[in-house]
């Protein structure tokens, strides 16, 4: 194996776990290095790392990193999850967030099908990218089928008998681990800056874990849905939303015609001359 490279890596976008053999599950973080290029970096076992590993969006964190093997994806690195070092606050301040995102060099997209010809594109292959949409319609949630919960419960309790026999699990990450999770497809439908609409799956781990805490607070299954579908809809108005957008590794892997997600959404205040310029243009009537 190559010796490792150390990045560090400004944290914009992890998405909602999924089931790993290796490592029970594991969580996609991107997020751009000092120069703001792109990096994504895999896997990371975000729920078992230890206090001081345990890293949020929109913190600078250090990885050793490694070139991945079979995955054509350019922005792609493995990393070490034993090295990972937290190296900066959260910073929250949005004008300094802007600068690391926006204005450091990044390409924005607003024509998504210019977009999805470089992600097909040799050798180019973009799979991680800021788009900014023209106008966003809304946000919905559909239910996923029971079938596909079932198969992905099934899939975590094998993985944790099976692989994992080792591990110092407590009870309550057993309960964490087998929980039901999530039961919605969130969705932002939007417009390019082509006029073409466009919806987009949500992969954000915040999604994922607003749903969650709610539903364990006792809340039912559709207000969980409601609530979640009404915070990514709060956006809208008062902000100025970007997408983060990334491809799925297989689909990316095949070929397939469209195999970006939304991975994380960036949504700074809009200024008080954008809202009045908006306001003036009729801009924010989303019927």
């Amino acid at each position: 194996m190559n010796d490792p490279v150390p990045m560090d890596i400004f944290i914009t976008a992890i998405t909602a776990p999924t089931p790993s053999k290796s490592y029970i599950e594991t969580s996609c973080t991107a997020g751009f290095d000092r120069n703001g290029n792109w990096i994504r970096v895999y896997p990371v076992p975000l729920r078992k790392l230890s206090k001081n590993q345990s890293y949020r969006k929109y913190q600078w964190v250090r990885f050793d990193t490694f070139p991945p093997s079979g995955d054509i994806r350019p922005e792609s690195r493995k990393c070490n999850h034993d090295s990972i070092e937290i190296i900066s606050d959260v910073i929250s301040n949005w004008d300094e967030r802007k600068k690391i995102c926006l204005d450091n060099g990044q390409k924005i997209y607003t024509d998504f099908n210019k977009l999805l010809e470089e992600a097909g594109c040799r050798p180019i292959r973009t799979s991680l990218a800021v788009f900014k949409p023209t106008r966003i319609i809304g946000c919905t949630a559909s239910d996923i089928r029971e079938k596909d919960i079932q198969e992905n419960l099934s899939k975590q309790k094998e993985i944790l008998m099976n692989y994992q026999p080792d591990l110092n699990f407590s009870d309550d990450d057993r309960d964490f681990i087998q929980a039901e999770p999530p039961r919605i497809n969130l969705r932002y439908r939007f417009q390019d800056s082509t006029g073409k609409v466009h919806a987009l799956s949500v992969l954000d781990w915040e999604a994922y874990m607003l749903y969650r805490k709610i539903r364990q607070k006792g809340g039912s299954h559709e207000k969980a849905k409601a609530d979640t579908v009404a915070k990514y809809m709060s956006f809208i108005d008062k902000n100025d939303v970007y997408f983060f957008l990334g491809t799925r590794k297989e689909d990316h892997m095949k070929g397939f015609g469209q195999p970006f997600s939304i991975i994380g959404v960036f949504y700074p205040p809009k200024t008080k001359e954008q809202i009045e310029k908006e306001q003036g243009q009729g801009f924010l009537d989303l019927d």
